[in-house]
């Protein structure tokens, strides 16, 4: 055993302590039971950052290689939030200074809080917030959504 995680078996991935391999954003969400802040962790550890060009897989193909840029880091925590009960999750296109193009998930959780995943950065807002809020809050702004 090793704390609090020990050995479980999420779905087909054989998960050890810590930030464990997944195979599915299925798998990710039982793993981390929905808590943001675990997502993100094993976002951040588990995807490589390596630009891709236009390319946008799969939240499957991403965590399986291990490896993706901003559209791929988006991708997974986008489709693990969809499989959490109460959480709505998209992923946006923004455009930042110098017109370089980013891409992050946003989402409301089960309490209508929002928030954003940014690979392993993230962070929730009171009910209400308005969504430019929540974008703008985002490192390496200002941002403009597409």
């Amino acid at each position: 055993m090793c704390g609090k995680t020990g050995l479980i078996l999420a779905f087909t991935a054989l998960v050890a302590c810590g930030t464990a391999p997944m195979l599915s954003p299925d798998a990710l969400a039982q793993y981390t039971a929905c808590d943001v802040d675990n997502i993100s962790h094993w976002i951040g550890q588990r995807i490589e950052y390596r630009e891709q060009g236009p390319v946008w897989d799969s939240a499957a193909i991403c965590m399986a290689r291990g490896w993706g840029d901003c559209k791929c880091a988006a991708t997974v925590a986008r489709d693990t939030l969809n499989r959490c009960a109460g959480y709505e999750a998209r992923v946006v296109v923004l455009r930042g200074p110098r017109r370089a193009l980013h891409a992050v998930a946003v989402f409301t959780d089960h309490k209508g809080r929002r928030g954003y995943i940014n690979a392993i950065g993230r962070r929730l807002f009171d009910p209400g917030t308005a969504w430019q809020d929540v974008i703008q809050a985002i490192p390496g702004g200002p941002w403009t959504e597409l």
